[in-house]
């Protein structure tokens, strides 16, 4: 089953959405209007608060998700099949082509949605991290590590919290069944 890439505009609109969180958190420092940093105790911590993080941001979203492109090509789908099924037998290839333009078009505004949530969700996500005072890499490094400016690391801390929770489970799945491998001694 092959789907339709978001259009250029999707992915322009995704990646100026970036730009604009990634503006919001260098102001936000450039200003001194960040909160401390927050240190977290450790790597279990810090997973369980990026995933509350990313199902918070991900749960702002959902009531825009209506508002979101592709929306009125599910009607032109729905509209396109009950136009080729009520002709029955004499359905033409025209039918066909119009069914299929239109379920290609409910793939494209699927893959536009993700793209443009995507954006909004980042620079949602590297604001609040911004005036939050959660950073990721910070967080992993500790106390006084100075590897690159709060600002940028909000943007990374951003990118990981605005993907969602999947890429998140998939990682804390993944370190869980690392750990059980060695603790396990028969392994």
């Amino acid at each position: 089953m092959t789907t339709q890439p978001a259009s250029l505009g999707s992915l322009a609109v995704a990646f100026v959405l970036v730009a604009l969180g990634g503006a919001g958190s260098w102001a936000l420092y450039h200003y001194g209007v960040n909160a401390d940093e927050i240190h977290l105790p450790d790597a279990t911590a810090l997973f369980g608060v990026l995933f509350a993080f990313a199902t918070a941001v991900e749960r702002v979203l959902e009531p825009f998700a209506r508002f979101m492109p592709g929306q009125h090509a599910k009607g032109e789908l729905e509209k396109a099949v009950a136009n080729m099924a009520n002709k029955y037998h004499d359905a033409t290839l025209d039918d066909l082509i119009q069914v299929a333009h239109a379920k290609s078009m409910v793939d494209r505004g699927r893959a536009d949605r993700g793209l443009i949530s995507w954006g909004i969700a980042v620079a949602l996500a590297t604001v609040a991290s911004a005036s939050g005072g959660l950073y990721l890499l910070h967080s992993i490094a500790g106390d006084g590590w100075q590897g690159i400016p709060v600002w940028i690391d909000a943007i990374i801390t951003g990118v990981v919290v605005g993907s969602g929770t999947k890429p998140l489970h998939d990682v804390i799945s993944k370190v869980q069944k690392n750990k059980e491998k060695s603790e396990d001694p028969a392994a």
